[in-house]
């Protein structure tokens, strides 16, 4: 049968300059497959992962991130009844590491909106007077 998890997150971020911040975090999670429903095609095992990343303030809306994730499913010994089911052995240690580089631009639309709404404010305090 299936059994709870749990997971653990830790990240920070610096702002260097007006410009640049500077991000690291760390993830731990267990694994909530149970050995009798294993298999090597998902291969669960608990999960340690560190990432890095930097953030780009291009201008007052429009930021660029790169970021790095390492994440490692950590070696996980298996021994069940699984084989009979797949006809055959599942049984082994698995380990999977994995590397993931990310570029994302975003456009934050905030400030637009916020105008507007103050704009839209102050034409309603304006019609409330008269």
């Amino acid at each position: 049968d299936y059994s709870n998890s749990f997971s653990m997150h830790l990240g920070g971020n610096h702002k260097l300059t007006d410009k640049i911040s500077l991000r690291a975090g760390s993830l731990f999670y267990t694994f909530v497959v149970p050995a009798d429903h294993f298999i090597p095609a998902v291969p669960d095992s608990n999960r340690l992962g560190f990432s890095l990343g930097l953030g780009y303030q291009i201008n007052k809306n429009l930021v660029l991130d790169i970021s790095h994730l390492s994440l490692f499913n950590l070696r996980r010994k298996i021994k069940s009844a699984t084989s009979e089911a797949l006809g055959q052995s599942v049984d082994g240690n698995y380990f999977t590491f994995l590397q993931e580089f990310t570029i994302s631009l975003t456009y934050k639309w905030d400030n637009l909106f916020s105008s507007r709404s103050q704009e839209a404010q102050i034409v309603n305090v304006n019609s409330k007077s008269q």
